[in-house]
């Protein structure tokens, strides 16, 4: 498991010399390349003999129900879901079975979709078995039940519904794999130990293709977001949760105020790490008390406003490629509530060894690469490329702020 506190490291700040930044300058192109490179490949899942994503961890077919024997039937208008349902729930009755095996074809649901702990539901592969739902008011997928999910794994198919798509909640050791999710949220509430793997987030409206609230120890790797509405990944409350290695983009620049990978409300220790986000509001915004997350390695590019905003306490924000910042490419700040919501104050923030460049003119003064206006901050080691115009950083006053081995060029 990932160490998620940030550790305690003593730093060496750069000297700013003729030197660094002759090694600076030749550097930059290298790294931008490579970064933009990587940071754009979303790893495909290994494949079966029969060609199709490979089934993570244990699964044995020889228990499974094929669905359309049992009755299920593809590319009808008829409602199946209670074909569905009754299969399902003949599986979890049965010990000698755990696994619902859905053929290819389209299948239509009127009531959702009830998983249930210890059943598995693999179809043909994403985009070939594929469920769908034509109601914007009502969720495609629920639990039938709430508690430990034994690993039940969902995996090789398609959900589809307009708006809302997948609500699961208190729901623990559940696994998804190689699954889009299309049109609507995908929402977790107070779920742990849930794993999605592989899976495609494909133009989801809301303020998040995955939007979930307080819960802990979620795993989201090696997964593709595509124009969601506002944001993609919105982790309200999460602990513990490791995200990384996720293709976040869209075909337009998102006009929102969300951001790729978002942390409000008191989420803590989390570790977001190589993930490529390009075309929202913002890339990485941290807000809302939320403190002791890991925020490293990732690149953003292109964004509305601020490539990534901390506005919360004792975050490390490290070794991250901004690109093309419509306002500051990485900005510490206080944020003032009205009402009876206290203040956030963005204090003990650390800024490290972070890469900012730009590929076009900047087009405004508010284009800065760094700005910290909280205290106890730690600003170290960061590179702002200011060939097009952008300004290097601004140290808008607090106490206890450290700025140390900043190289600008």
């Amino acid at each position: 498991m990932h160490q998620l506190t940030a550790p305690q490291i003593k730093l060496k700040p750069l000297v700013c010399s003729r030197m660094v930044v002759v090694a600076v300058i030749a550097f930059l192109p290298l790294a931008l390349a490579a970064q933009s490179k990587v940071g754009s490949q979303l790893k495909e899942p290994p494949l079966s003999p029969r060609g199709l994503p490979a089934l993570p961890g244990k699964v044995d077919l020889g228990k499974a129900v094929n669905a359309g024997e049992a009755g299920l039937v593809p590319d009808s208008e008829e409602d199946q879901s209670g074909k569905l349902a009754s299969i399902i729930a003949a599986v979890a009755a049965d010990s000698d079975q755990d696994t619902v095996y859905v053929p290819e074809g389209r299948y239509y649901i009127a009531k959702a979709i009830g998983l249930r702990p210890g059943v598995n539901l693999i179809g043909d592969g994403m985009g070939r078995t594929v469920f769908y739902r034509d109601d914007s008011d009502s969720y495609l997928v629920r639990p039938e039940a709430h508690g430990d999910f034994r690993q039940a794994l969902v995996a090789n198919l398609s959900f589809r519904n307009a708006q809302r798509t997948l609500l699961m909640g208190n729901v623990h050791h559940l696994r998804f794999h190689n699954v889009e999710f299309e049109g609507g949220i995908v929402r977790f509430e107070k779920a742990s130990h849930v794993t999605l793997e592989g899976c495609f987030f494909n133009r989801n409206l809301g303020k998040g293709g995955y939007a979930s609230s307080n819960c802990s120890n979620m795993r989201l790797v090696h997964n593709r977001f595509l124009s969601i509405e506002k944001g993609s990944i919105n982790l309200s409350g999460h602990e513990k949760s490791y995200v990384a290695y996720n293709h976040i983009t869209a075909d337009k620049l998102i006009d929102s105020g969300y951001a790729g990978i978002r942390l409000p409300n008191t989420a803590s220790n989390n570790l977001i790490e190589h993930n490529f986000i390009e075309n929202h509001g913002r890339g990485l915004f941290v807000l809302t008390y939320s403190s002791h997350n890991s925020l490293c390695h990732n690149t953003v590019k292109s964004t509305k406003y601020e490539g990534v905003l901390v506005q919360s306490p004792h975050n490390r924000i490290e070794h991250n490629m901004i690109i093309d910042a419509g306002l500051a490419a990485i900005r510490v700040s206080d944020a003032h509530y009205d009402g009876e919501h206290p203040s956030s104050i963005a204090s003990g923030n650390r800024v490290l060894h972070n890469l900012v460049t730009d590929t076009r003119d900047a087009k405004s003064e508010s284009q800065v690469g760094l700005i910290v206006s909280s205290s106890n901050t730690t600003v170290v080691g960061n590179i702002v490329d200011r060939r097009f115009g952008r300004s290097f950083m601004d140290l808008r006053g607090g106490n206890g702020n450290t700025k140390e081995g900043n190289v600008c060029r």
